[in-house]
């Protein structure tokens, strides 16, 4: 089972989570691991929430909360520049190409 939020602090549940949006599985009694659904596969994000795609010093993200895609640069673990490259439903589309057919890390 999953829960997402869409009017504040009061949990909803769902079998499925809507694509694009930031969700949490459910494992009894008290752990929530946030995931977003892209495509037909519902993938773990990082713990802020965000699903990255590492390589080197560059990320590619989606970030469910602003339904955003771009690059990050970072330096030493740190993330010292952001670019946004896409909103809404074109960053929906942009996730599917990088998360579903690119090859896993």
């Amino acid at each position: 089972m999953y829960l997402i939020y869409p009017n504040g602090p009061h949990p909803v549940p769902v079998q499925e989570p809507p694509e694009g949006l930031l969700a949490y599985e459910y494992h009894p009694p008290d752990l929530l691991l946030p995931v977003v659904r892209i495509g037909d596969r519902v993938l773990p994000t990082d713990p802020d929430g965000v699903l990255r795609r590492y390589e080197d010093q560059l990320a590619v993200f989606y970030d469910p909360r602003t339904m955003t895609y771009g690059l990050e640069v970072y330096r030493e673990n740190t993330p010292v520049h952001l670019k946004v490259l896409a909103k809404g439903q074109e960053a929906i589309l942009r996730a599917r190409q990088t998360f579903l057919l690119a090859p896993r890390n």
